[in-house]
């Protein structure tokens, strides 16, 4: 009958390949509930009752949220998610749970401890935060208010109790809260009031539950990998992983692992990381061969590891896949991805959609709360992207923004986990020294290079390989910048350590500010008789450098002391402020001198010409050499 219904194309469509599963037309479908609300209105929420079973026992969970909550019986629905709770956290999906919760009444959530208190967790996952605090104040309430009211009956030595909170099961109260403030704790910046809750939350729940055990263990992981310490991390990571495992627990199992491969990249074992990745995918993935909720941090992770490998293209499938599954949500994993996807457009080229992807990543930080660092992170990285396009005027508009100190003082420690304290302390060293070889000051590098050396001996006692790469890379180009000779040596240290795991996008995005080095490297590792960094590492760098023509480019001037940037205030809009090179260049073009004898006079490459010139173009808004000449005189600039 189904077979002759579908080759006529009557009433009924198939749902799968093999013709073993149909619906009604939804045609059909509109008419039958039609009739039915005509006829028999009442029977509908028992029909969706039965729809609801009939999903719970087929396992498709979401669907039977759909119909219970549709039936009108919100306690149904209640019942109904509530014994579905411990499968689906195990499996990674904790964020279709908290969605379905969410639709429940406040009063029937708040009855109910089993419900609450996983809601509470499963919103600080979603990094809800203030909803995430009102759920866990509401049922710390209860729980006081209930402990305050347990009442013994005279002769039985029996308490009178609230099967509510007495059946709470899996979810020890006290415990449970505990965990939940020690990631409240850990997202708000507060690093030792978070490792005070986690022992709390060890001391009560029982230990001989490897679920609770697996989800104590990530707080603490997460403790080790926001102070720092690489190797504490890792240990703590397997530990989080192994334990997870033997609770059969997703969630933990495929985050742990997706951390320990951030971790090792941290730490320089970009092999390592990769495989341990791929046992991440091979977690992310149901049996269908679907990926479950969690994939998208696994996509994130390939892509960063591909572009720190100059892998584009590859790298932009995983990362932009990565981006779209972890939409849903905003989390560290998310941001990351977006931070990488910006950086990997700009490495193409394509700048504008870089700064289109920092201005969404900032939208997002901005309505949401993964932690108190977020918008931080977001305005340094643009920060570090303006100075990789030598435009510091927009890199001192986001560095205002972050909210961070002078760029003379010092960035304290003790307001950031380590891995953002270290992230901001290198783009104010970077910042320094462009700024320094920009207007001539000399205190200005010598200044970021009094940052670098301690960031140096704390990434080599952590053993944070890759800052240890971008740390000695800066010290080059400082030294460099001051004319020391040993500038060579500094980056042909980086250079060693970089090029055994294949690192690439360390020394590429340094641009033609780092070909000069490159070229004094590669001739004095012909002349050497180390193995490492090899000749031709060195060569596919400078191949691989954006507008890389093959002719050795000018040395950059040595740092002179020159007076401070112009800044010219406008009747309407924000200031105009040229840098000492973009106002010499200015004169210069209005004397009528083409680039090629500019870069000549002042020993400028080409390319660096071309891009004082855009900068001058784009802060005088204007598209030719003649307009930009005129206006500059219209606004007393040059004569």
């Amino acid at each position: 009958m189904l077979n002759r219904l579908e080759h006529s194309h009557l009433f009924i469509s198939a749902l799968d390949d093999k013709h073993e599963w149909f619906r009604y037309h939804h045609l059909f479908v509109d008419f039958l509930r039609h009739i039915q609300t005509e006829i028999n209105p009442m029977e509908i929420p028992v029909l969706q009752k039965r729809a609801a079973s009939w999903f719970e026992q087929n396992a498709n969970l979401d669907k039977a949220f759909e119909y219970a909550l549709a039936s009108g019986d919100p306690e149904w629905a209640a019942d109904l998610i509530e014994r579905n709770i411990y499968s689906m956290i195990r499996t990674g999906e904790i964020f279709t749970l908290t969605h379905w919760m969410g639709k429940l009444p406040d009063e029937i959530i708040s009855q109910r401890p089993r419900l609450s208190l996983p809601y509470a967790w499963g919103l600080i996952a979603a990094y809800r935060l203030d909803l995430a605090r009102y759920w866990i104040e509401e049922l710390k309430r209860q729980l006081d208010q209930y402990e305050h009211q347990i009442e013994v009956e005279p002769g039985t030595g029996m308490s009178k109790v609230d099967n509510n909170f007495e059946n709470a099961g899996l979810w020890n109260l006290r415990g449970g809260l505990a965990l939940c403030q020690s990631s409240l704790a850990l997202f708000s910046g507060d690093i030792e009031k978070a490792a005070e809750f986690t022992q709390q939350a060890a001391s009560v729940l029982k230990d001989e539950n490897p679920f609770i055990r697996s989800l104590i263990s990530l707080d603490n992981s997460l403790y080790f990998i926001l102070s720092g310490d690489n190797p504490k991390a890792i240990e703590s990571l397997r530990d989080t992983s192994r334990v997870a495992k033997q609770a059969n627990n997703l969630l933990v199992m495929i985050t742990s692992t997706c951390q320990l491969a951030h971790v090792l990249v941290s730490q320089g074992q970009l092999n390592q990381a990769w495989a341990t990745l791929q046992k991440a995918q091979y977690m992310a993935t149901g049996p269908d061969g679907t990926p479950l909720p969690l994939a998208g941090m696994v996509d994130t992770g390939f892509g960063e590891v591909l572009f720190e490998r100059n892998n584009l293209d590859e790298a932009y499938i995983y990362l932009e896949r990565g981006h779209q599954n972890s939409q849903p949500m905003w989390s560290f994993s998310n941001m990351d991805g977006m931070i990488t996807l910006a950086r990997l457009y700009q490495a193409k080229g394509e700048v504008e959609k870089a700064k289109e992807i920092m201005t969404e990543a900032s939208v997002m930080a901005l309505s949401t709360e993964v932690s108190k660092w977020d918008d931080t992170v977001i305005s340094a990285v643009s920060t570090r992207l303006a100075l990789q396009r030598h435009d510091l005027t927009e890199a001192k508009l986001w560095w205002v923004r972050g909210g961070y100190p002078d760029l003379a003082e010092t960035i304290a420690l003790e307001s950031y986990p380590y891995h953002v304290f270290e992230y901001l302390q290198l783009t104010q060293a970077r910042f320094l020294i462009l700024s320094g070889e920009d207007t001539g000051n000399s205190k200005d590098i010598q200044r970021a290079l009094n940052l670098l050396e301690p960031l140096l001996f704390e990434a080599q006692r952590f053993q944070r390989f890759t800052s240890q790469i971008e740390i000695l890379i800066l010290k080059a180009m400082a030294q460099f910048a001051l004319g020391d000779e040993r500038a060579k040596d500094i980056l042909r240290q980086a250079l060693a350590l970089g090029e055994p795991e294949g690192y690439r996008r360390v020394f590429l995005d340094e641009g033609q500010r780092l070909k000069e080095l490159l070229l004094q490297c590669r001739a004095a590792q012909r002349a050497s008789t180390s193995y490492l960094p090899s000749v031709a590492f060195i060569q596919q760098l400078l191949e691989e450098t954006p507008h890389f023509d093959g002719i050795a480019q000018a040395s950059p001037p040595r740092v002179k002391q020159r007076s401070s940037p112009t800044v010219i205030e406008t009747e309407s809009g924000p200031p105009i402020a040229l840098s000492m090179r973009e106002m010499e260049v200015l004169r210069l073009i209005a004397e009528g001198k083409s680039n090629q004898e500019i870069s000549a006079q002042l020993f400028l490459a080409l390319n660096t010409v071309k891009r004082h010139a855009y900068n001058i173009y784009t802060k005088l808004e204007v598209r030719k050499r003649t307009h930009a000449v005129s206006k500059a005189r219209q606004l007393g600039l040059i004569p």
